[in-house]
C-alpha cells in the first residue's frame, strides 16, 4: 500500500527536519524515521487523528487508506501525493513452501492467475484511494505536493545507510545459520540468493499515479 505524509505544519519533509519531532508509522518507515532523529510514536491508529488535534503528534507517514479512513484531511495541514513513494505497508497473503508443493500444477496456475488477477485489482484500488485522499485534502484548503527531489535523495540516502543496511545483514545471517534457505527456489523461479541481492540493492521506488500538475 502507497502511502506519504501528513503533517500539522506546512515546511520541508527532510530527515533534518523532523528531527525531533513526533511522527508516526508504520514498517521500516517508522525505524526510518527514528533513524532521522523523529521521536516514534506507537498509538493506536484511531487516536491519531486526536493526538494531531492536541499537538502530541507533528505528523504521521501512513498509507493513503489510513488518509481516508482516519480523516486526515480535518488534521493536517500539508501532505504528499505522486512521484516516488516512500511510505510502502506491505500486506501479503503467505503460503508455506510444503503446502505449494502438495498442490497439483493445475492448482498452482490457478493460485498464480487468482493472485495476478488480485495484482491488478489492488493496484488499481490503490491508485483509486490516493485520488480520493487527494481530493478530500485539496477540497480542505490543506497544501499538497510531491517530495522535492532533494527531500527524496535525502530519505534514500538515510535509507540506504540504516534500515536498507541493517535489513541486509540480518539476512546474511539468517541465510548464514540456515543452510536450508540457501539456493531454494520459489514460485516464480527466482533463487533466495538472486532476491537477497536484490534486497542489498534496497527496494526499487514505487511510483504513485502522476496526480499533481
Amino acid at each position: 500500500m502507497r502511502g506519504g505524509f501528513a503533517v500539522t505544519k506546512v515546511g520541508a519533509i527532510s530527515p533534518a527536519s523532523l528531527s525531533g519531532l513526533k511522527f508516526q508509522s508504520c514498517g521500516l518507515m517508522q525505524d526510518l524515521l527514528s533513524d532521522a532523529g523523529a521521536l516514534r510514536g506507537d498509538d493506536s491508529a484511531s487516536e491519531i487523528p486526536m493526538l494531531l488535534d492536541m499537538g502530541a503528534f507533528d505528523g504521521v507517514a501512513v498509507p493513503y487508506e489510513e488518509f481516508v479512513a482516519l480523516g486526515l484531511h480535518q488534521h493536517a495541514k500539508l501532505a504528499t501525493f505522486g512521484g516516488p513513494a516512500l511510505v510502502m505497508c506491505f500486506s501479503p497473503i503467505l503460503m508455506s513452501k510444503k503446502t505449494w508443493d502438495a498442490l497439483t500444477s493445475k492448482q498452482q496456475r490457478a493460485v498464480e492467475q487468482a493472485a495476478g488477477v488480485s495484482d491488478a485489482f489492488f493496484e488499481k484500488a490503490q491508485v483509486e484511494v490516493e485520488q480520493h485522499a487527494l481530493a478530500a485534502f485539496q477540497r480542505a484548503g490543506a497544501a499538497v505536493r510531491r517530495l522535492t527531489d532533494a527531500e527524496y535523495a535525502s530519505w534514500s540516502q538515510l535509507a540506504r545507510e540504516t534500515v536498507w543496511a541493517r535489513h541486509a545483514n540480518a539476512d546474511r545471517f539468517a541465510a548464514s545459520t540456515d543452510g536450508r534457505c540457501r539456493g531454494s527456489r520459489r514460485a516464480d523461479g527466482t533463487s533466495d540468493e538472486r532476491q537477497r541481492a536484490g534486497d542489498r540493492r534496497g527496494p526499487r521506488p514505487f511510483v504513485s499515479a502522476d496526480l499533481l500538475p
